[in-house]
């Protein structure tokens, strides 16, 4: 097990580098911080321009050359830097509530928050490729733009009502949104949304449904925390988003029970789930069904997970330390 001490600083979101030999943490300060892997060595971060801005959350492009982050200055800001240098490459005076990135790299995309101008929220997403912008509201055929103009807004590609989540990109030019209770696949090609599934939970067991929703590297499959009505039953839903259906539900018994602390992820394969609540966490194989652990390294409540691309390691931020651990 390796272990990166936490000094006054706080981590809730991790990301491996392609190579899976680097880390980038963001927590309740202004940097994306980077760590060397091969020595635990802190090797620097990413600043933005403006001093007293805070990183809400971030994301590393599939190739490791960029960084977006979404920061706070006065109103909510995306910053992206590429990785060469610390100086700002581009920003864009909007909000994503999450970033994700496409598989090619090529455009990153989110839940677009316009809570601070229009007091309204969860209606659109937007997708950005660094430069180019266009926009409607109808469906029709965005206008040519000059590719080596940058951009000052977002690629406003649908106007839908009610968008709970911008879950991510699939691997077959579509994006995955989750409109109320609907799994909605849309075509980017097309500028249409083109199969919509009913999340179709189990009735057999009434549950209540907490925490952020997961999602495999393709979207193919969600999971999320749950817990049985009047009984302190842990669960983790899994579904599938093709089909609206539910996979499977995860007996959790083995975690510490809590409504409240807990975070889960899939390794970049689909074929692993690691689930933590509290200060515990345990590993299952979704091909098998073998759970391994519970494991407690002692780094405090654990706020976030993430696979290593190989998924042979996971690194787990907690309140004193990262601690980055075998899975085999």
């Amino acid at each position: 097990m390796q272990v990166i001490p936490l000094v006054r600083v706080s981590v809730h979101r991790l990301a491996f580098s392609p190579d899976g030999w680097t880390l980038y943490g963001a927590g309740n300060s202004p940097a994306i911080r980077v760590w060397n892997l091969h020595d635990s060595q802190l090797l620097g971060g990413y600043y933005p321009s403006e001093p007293n801005s805070l990183v809400h959350t971030f994301a590393l492009s599939p190739d490791g050359w960029h960084v977006v982050g979404r920061y706070t200055r006065g109103n909510t800001v995306l910053v992206v830097w590429d990785i060469t240098s610390p100086q700002e490459f581009v920003s864009f005076p909007f909000m994503f509530e999450s970033i994700h990135f496409s598989p090619d790299g090529e455009i990153f995309g989110g839940l677009l928050d316009d809570s601070y101008e229009t007091e309204q929220r969860n209606d659109r997403f937007g997708l950005c490729d660094f430069y180019r912008v266009w926009s409607y509201e109808h469906l029709e055929a965005p206008p040519a733009v000059d590719s080596t103009q940058q951009a000052e807004h977002p690629v406003l590609l649908r106007e839908v009502e009610k968008i709970t989540e911008f879950a991510g990109f699939g691997t077959d030019g579509r994006v995955l949104i989750i409109v109320n209770d609907f799994f909605a696949w849309y075509d980017l090609a097309n500028r249409t949304p083109c199969e919509w599934f009913e999340i179709r939970k189990a009735k057999e067991v009434a549950t209540r449904t907490y925490g952020r929703r997961v999602f495999s590297a393709d979207c193919t499959r969600m999971a999320r925390w749950g817990y049985t009505n009047r009984a302190k039953v842990m669960n983790v839903d899994l579904w599938d988003t093709t089909t609206g259906s539910l996979l499977d539900r995860i007996d959790a018994a083995g975690l510490p029970y809590s409504s409240h602390h807990s975070t889960l992820a899939f390794s970049p394969d689909g074929q692993k789930l690691a689930m933590a609540c509290l200060t515990s966490v345990c590993i299952r194989d979704l091909r098998t069904g073998e759970v391994t652990g519970p494991f407690d390294w002692n780094i405090g409540r654990i706020s976030y997970l993430a696979f290593a691309p190989d998924a042979l390691r996971l690194a787990v931020a907690g309140q004193s330390a990262i601690a980055i651990v075998d899975v085999e």
